[in-house]
């Protein structure tokens, strides 16, 4: 805490996967919760999980909690071989730092890693569905209207293919169609239409709250 009570925070960092999150920051009264249940923890919670946090190999739905996801990298290892884990909550475009803890890496539940690099989230208040590939960047769409309701974003450096966006999401599109938007969305980023639906359906359940 600062002087006059106010929380302030031990380091912002951006993240490595475009997951709707402007930044991710870790709090004095979130270390000090840390350092209190993980003394394991008390020399590398400033460089480890901040490097997790910002190059995850893999992140993974928590089933503590809605809104939290856990951030790990298969690069950043103990003696033992267990990785770093750290658990982030949404707090609109922002990501807080929960908790961290050495684990194995998660197997369910998996929103976004390195190898495949895609990405899906659903605004349910407006209906539009976002998918993304690889790291965030700057994209342009190139004709609005080539699809109805959709956006094909690409990239404004090489003009690659970085995401789609689905508008009328659930009126045009859920549940009966879901894997001919998939193949549609599969087809421009260069990837399976199973991993695509898979993400997708990944992207409702956090939606609704599971």
């Amino acid at each position: 805490m600062s002087k006059d009570g106010s929380n302030t925070n031990v380091w912002t960092v951006t993240t490595l996967p475009d997951l709707g999150m402007t930044e991710i920051y870790l709090s004095e009264e979130r270390l000090h919760h840390i350092l209190l249940g993980h003394r394991d923890l008390r020399n590398v919670i400033q460089h480890v999980v901040k490097e997790t946090v910002e190059n995850p190999t893999s992140v993974n739905l928590s089933r503590y909690g809605r809104g939290r996801m856990v951030f790990t990298s298969a690069n950043i290892q103990s003696a033992r071989g267990k990785s770093m884990g750290v658990v982030v909550e949404r707090e609109d475009s922002r990501g807080k730092v929960i908790t961290a803890t050495q684990m194995t890496l998660p197997r369910r539940d998996l929103v976004w890693e390195s190898a495949g690099s895609v990405y899906s989230s659903y605004d349910r208040d407006s209906d539009v569905f976002y998918v993304s590939k690889g790291g965030a960047q700057e994209a342009y769409v190139n004709d609005p209207e080539q699809e109805a309701g959709l956006w094909f974003r690409q990239s404004v450096d090489d003009d690659s293919p970085v995401g789609v966006t689905v508008f009328m999401f659930e009126h045009n599109w859920n549940p009966g169609r879901l894997h001919e938007l998939a193949e549609q969305i599969a087809k421009f980023l260069f990837v399976l239409p199973s991993e695509i639906e898979a993400r997708m359906k990944s992207a409702l359940s956090t939606a609704q709250g599971r």
